[in-house]
């Protein structure tokens, strides 16, 4: 199976504006424990992996960031797949 990346950005609804960094930081620290390659922008936090595992890790962000807190989630998912695979380093290397 090739890799993938995909970009997750996840919209906590919280009863204040102050719980939902915390939230958001949660879901980025939980990634952080997949040993998966990611990297974390402004927006988004990209990952990079098997299709299956990127999409399992989208699940679980969501049961997270309720757990943690988030009423409800909004998550806009967007995944670059081919064949051949991309990684992240293809896609921003040289831009570094």
């Amino acid at each position: 199976m090739s890799t993938v990346t995909l970009s997750l950005k996840i919209l906590p609804y919280a009863k204040t504006r102050e719980e939902v960094y915390p939230i958001v930081d949660d879901v980025i620290a939980y990634i952080a424990t997949t040993g998966l390659t990611y990297v974390v922008g402004a927006s988004e936090t990209t990952i990079e992996g098997e299709l299956d595992e990127v999409m399992e890790i989208a699940k679980q962000a969501q049961y997270l960031a309720v757990e943690k807190g988030a009423l409800n989630v909004q998550t806009i998912i967007m995944i670059d797949y081919s064949p051949k695979g991309v990684t992240i380093d293809d896609k921003i290397k040289k831009y570094r």
